[in-house]
């Protein structure tokens, strides 16, 4: 279970993306779905976190560096089960970089993670939350990860 809370409003801006792996998972195409179900992917702290130069934080580069000074790297299923609901969702994201499959190079790896991902963004599995003072948002994060674009704030949640 995730919770956010908000604290300190900015002026503008400011939303959150919370999207629906499982609604995800389950508008896949049904060949897509059942390929979906036998992979595999490799995710690493090490990815390229492009940010352009005008969205940057105070100090980015020292942050990234201290962020990858261990390099990490583990594979977990693409589609997670739920431990309490058994419900299915795509777990991927920007730290999925690339999958484990024999003879798959990464430009076809990332070619297939960007295309599960498309699921995961489309505008019917995705809430914006339009933030209000000491306003507090639960979800249950146990089978989905976590994607931040460009210019929201951004929790994946299974449904």
């Amino acid at each position: 279970m995730s919770t956010l809370r908000s604290i300190d409003l900015p002026a503008y801006g400011g939303e959150t993306l919370i999207a629906s792996s499982a609604g995800a998972y389950r508008d896949l195409p049904d060949e897509l779905r059942n390929f979906a179900d036998t992979l595999w992917a490799i995710y690493t702290n090490d990815y390229d976190y492009s940010v352009p130069k005008n969205l940057e934080h105070q100090n980015a580069e020292e942050r990234r560096k201290e962020f990858t000074r261990l390099k990490f790297e583990t594979t977990h299923p693409v589609v997670r089960v739920h431990p309490l609901t058994g419900e299915r969702g795509l777990f991927i994201g920007g730290f999925a970089q690339r999958l484990r499959i024999v003879g798959l190079s990464n430009t076809a790896s990332r070619d297939i993670i960007r295309l599960l991902q498309a699921y995961v963004t489309r505008p019917e599995n995705v809430v914006r939350v339009n933030w209000e003072p000491n306003q507090l948002w639960c979800c249950s994060t146990t089978a989905s990860p976590s994607t931040t674009p460009r210019t929201t704030t951004t929790a994946s949640c299974a449904s």
